[in-house]
């Protein structure tokens, strides 16, 4: 029980970060997610190079958890462009503002 008053307590005092983008971080969780991009359009969507659905998906919530902090996952959905598919996951911010982060998945997409 102390340990977890102790980890509530180092959260309270750290705050809430932005969620802006350090590409050493998010290279740090795995190499297969490109990291040229910073994901906030399609255009500009990290680029998953996973060729299996399950593992792909992960490396899409790794990402965001290297690049972001103190945030809740609103949704996501499936967007294609093309022969291009795309995943659009939004997190709500502690400010309450929303922001969309987009993925490539074209590598992985329908590949169990």
């Amino acid at each position: 029980m102390m340990k977890l008053i102790q980890a509530l307590l180092i959260v309270s005092i750290v705050g809430f970060n932005s969620c802006a983008i350090s590409k050493k971080a998010a290279n740090e969780y795995n190499s297969k997610a490109e990291m040229v991009h910073d994901g906030k359009s399609k255009e500009s969507a990290v680029i998953i190079m996973e060729t299996h659905e399950n593992q792909g998906i992960k490396l899409e919530y790794q990402w965001i958890r290297a690049n972001c902090t103190d945030y809740r996952i609103k949704g996501q959905a499936l967007l294609s462009e093309g022969n291009r598919y795309f995943d659009k996951i939004t997190i709500i911010l502690k400010d309450g503002t929303t922001q969309d982060y987009f993925f490539d998945i074209t590598n992985f997409y329908g590949k169990f």
